[in-house]
């Protein structure tokens, strides 16, 4: 099962805490994780307060996330929108390669990416021509993209000045990438935590007021390739 070890948790929130006697400001930092490709709204029964009552309910689609956006960045200007990965699945990435998914996040307004696993799931090339055109910031803080076509394409982190708060941004991709993905052009750089602690002191050093970490699920790496049930490809 997925899980943030200690260090990682313990390094993260100190990089916070660092400016936590700052005069206050009000960032807003909303966001996203797993599209998985769904740009329309579903509708279905969910139990969203665990209480074991079903409503039926509308959720998602990319246009009520656009709204979404909109409203928070009226409400408040140091807003920055962001997602997490694993956004390029089903019919969608399958048919337009990537690219409307990632064009339609982008007139939604996203700012920021990471990329998750899945973003591999037909390969680096693909995923460098489905950025072509799009207006957000990509960062790739763990991954050696510089034999691949994404090479220019991702960044190895970002400041973003918010209301006079300069945050900070890295991003950190599950260990298990080369298991679950055939991508050989792109390989990780290092582990989690050593990316962790590279990225931390790297923000600092450029004038980072506070840190955050765009990650998908992090894992044990040596516990997942040695396990039989974990089969390539799958996630």
């Amino acid at each position: 099962m997925p899980y943030i070890p200690k260090n990682l948790f313990a390094l993260l929130l100190s990089a916070t805490l660092s400016y936590a006697s700052a005069p206050a400001h009000t960032v807003t930092i909303a966001g996203t994780a797993d599209l998985q490709g769904m740009m329309e709204p579903v509708v279905g029964k969910y139990d969203l307060d665990f209480d074991g009552k079903k409503e039926e309910m509308t959720l998602g689609g990319i246009s009520r996330i656009a709204t979404v956006f909109k409203a928070l960045k009226a409400k408040n200007p140091a807003t920055v929108t962001v997602s997490t990965g694993d956004d390029l699945m089903n019919r969608f990435f399958h048919t337009y390669k990537g690219k409307a998914i990632l064009g339609l996040m982008s007139d939604a307004g996203y700012e920021l990416i990471v990329f998750g696993n899945h973003e591999f799931d037909k390969g680096s090339a693909v995923l460098a021509k489905a950025l072509e055109g799009t207006q957000f910031d990509v960062i790739c803080s763990d991954l050696n993209v510089s034999h691949s076509a994404l090479k220019g394409k991702c960044k190895p982190w970002l400041i973003k000045d918010l209301d006079g708060v300069k945050v900070g941004f890295f991003s950190l991709i599950t260990e298990d990438l080369p298991v679950v993905s055939a991508e050989r052009n792109v390989t990780m750089s290092g582990d989690n935590v050593t990316t962790a602690k590279k990225m931390v002191r790297q923000l600092r050093e450029n004038g980072a007021n506070v840190i955050v970490a765009l990650t998908q699920p992090i894992s044990d790496t040596k516990r997942t390739a040695n396990s039989p049930s974990r089969s390539k490809g799958s996630t």
